[in-house]
This record gives C-alpha cells, sequence and structure tokens, in this order.
C-alpha cells in the first residue's frame, strides 16, 4: 500500500522517487524568503523563455517547410498560422498577467490562463512535426 501511495504522489503530483523509493524534495520549492512577487516574476519570465523557444521553433518549421511539396506546404503553412495565432494569444494572456496587480486569487486564474494557452500552443507545435515529419515519409515508401 505504501508503494501504492508513492506512486500515486510521483504519478500525480510529478514529485520524483528519491533512492530508496522515498520520495524526494521538490526542486521547484521555492525558499521561505521569497516573495510572492519575486515568484510571480519568475514565473513570468519562465513563460517568456518558453514562448521564445516555441517561436524559434515555428520559424524553423516555417523555413524548413519550402522543401516539401506544393500540398504538403499548404498544409504546414495553414498549421504555422494557427501557430502564430496561438502564440500570439498566449502572449496576450501573459501580458495580461505581467501587468496584473490583482489579489492572488485573480493573478492565480491568469497564471492558468497563460499555462493553458503555452500548453495548447506545445501541442499544437509537437503536432505540427508530426505531421511535418509525415510528409517526408509517405506512405506506401
Amino acid at each position: 500500500m505504501q508503494f501504492i501511495a508513492k506512486f500515486a504522489m510521483v504519478c500525480l503530483v510529478g514529485l520524483p522517487l528519491a533512492q530508496g523509493g522515498q520520495v524526494a524534495q521538490a526542486r521547484s520549492a521555492k525558499p521561505a524568503h521569497q516573495t510572492l512577487n519575486e515568484q510571480r516574476r519568475e514565473y513570468e519570465q519562465k513563460m517568456q523563455k518558453e514562448l521564445n523557444q516555441l517561436d524559434r521553433q515555428i520559424r524553423e518549421l516555417k523555413s524548413e517547410a519550402v522543401r516539401k511539396s506544393s500540398k504538403a506546404r499548404a498544409e504546414i503553412n495553414r498549421q504555422i498560422l494557427d501557430l502564430n495565432r496561438k502564440s500570439n494569444d498566449a502572449r496576450q494572456k501573459l501580458r495580461k498577467l505581467e501587468n496584473s496587480k490583482q489579489a492572488s486569487a485573480s493573478w492565480d486564474d491568469l497564471k492558468r490562463g497563460v499555462d493553458s494557452a503555452v500548453n495548447d500552443l506545445s501541442t499544437a507545435y509537437h503536432q505540427a512535426v508530426t505531421d511535418f515529419n509525415k510528409s517526408n515519409h509517405p506512405a506506401g515508401h
């Protein structure tokens, strides 16, 4: 039963197991002296960095699409337009979050919106890459 509880902590909470099966201290645990504003700023910087990385990857995908057939290129370009829309949406939500001086509950709601938008962008990007790679290997070849 103890193993199941530890396994649930790893799966549901995302806490890593240390040697011997003990749940390790979460690496993202914040020091007690870190203020809420510092935590917010750190989160905002992390999301900005993640969005910048995704935007770079989208640009690389777009540059690789020029070597595709016109049909495959049209599909990739359609997906890239969608990725750009999602990126703009995520950036708009992040700006709203950065400009928010709201109480903790409101900020948490905005943060969930940013998390959702960035996750949506990341998922769409990975799907576009999968589709792009499939177009490199047509069925039956």
